[in-house]
């Protein structure tokens, strides 16, 4: 073997290890760059992600103290006498109550109905029409007020609701008759499509 055939051999797989030992090193640039990419990208989405959570956070708070404000204000305007009327009743007052409901129901979009329900669990007003016989004295929200005389707002988990049909949470506020006695609730059923959109 001749001196120049070595030198070429020898340059050759000098030339060929540079050059993978280059394409190594690009190589480990390429990945390097895109894990920091992938990491940047990621951080970025943490960042909507909280952003969106905050925003979904106070949009829920909101529109909660919205509907308590509507609730308590409910809860002023009914007497107990309203309590006792029977299901279905068609009297001035019932016509009120109905009424009185249903403008209340138009200054939330969040809400599709509001509701009187009695000490037995019935809704006896509502803001939806006709009313059907509906009872919910065995969920949860209604025996909290039964039970607790001191429970203020109480929201539901969810539940599917038995006037609606669809996935809701129901706030609600206790009524008493005139000796702090259980009355009923006033209630306000939220679909959780609203949420959603």
């Amino acid at each position: 073997m001749t001196d120049a055939s070595f030198t070429y051999k020898r340059f050759f797989s000098w030339t060929k290890f540079i050059s993978v030992a280059g394409l190594a090193g690009i190589v480990t640039l390429l990945v390097t760059s895109l894990i920091n990419e992938q990491e940047e990208a990621d951080k970025h989405v943490q960042y909507e992600m909280g952003n969106i959570s905050r925003l979904l956070e106070e949009h829920a708070r909101t529109t909660v103290q919205k509907v308590d404000l509507i609730l308590r204000d409910l809860q002023g305007q009914i007497h107990p006498n309203d309590m006792r009327v029977p299901r279905g009743a068609n009297t001035r007052r019932a016509r009120a109550l109905h009424a009185l409901l249903k403008s209340h129901l138009e200054t939330v979009p969040e809400v599709s109905v509001l509701q009187l329900t009695n000490a037995k669990g019935e809704h006896i007003f509502s803001s939806v029409a006709p009313l059907t016989h509906i009872d919910i004295s065995d969920l949860n929200y209604f025996t909290r007020h039964k039970d607790d005389p001191t429970a203020e707002l109480v929201i539901s988990h969810p539940i599917i609701s038995r006037t609606t049909g669809k996935w809701s949470l129901v706030l609600t506020r206790r009524l008493n008759f005139e000796d702090g006695s259980f009355a009923g609730i006033v209630n306000a059923t939220l679909d959780m499509e609203h949420f959603q959109n």
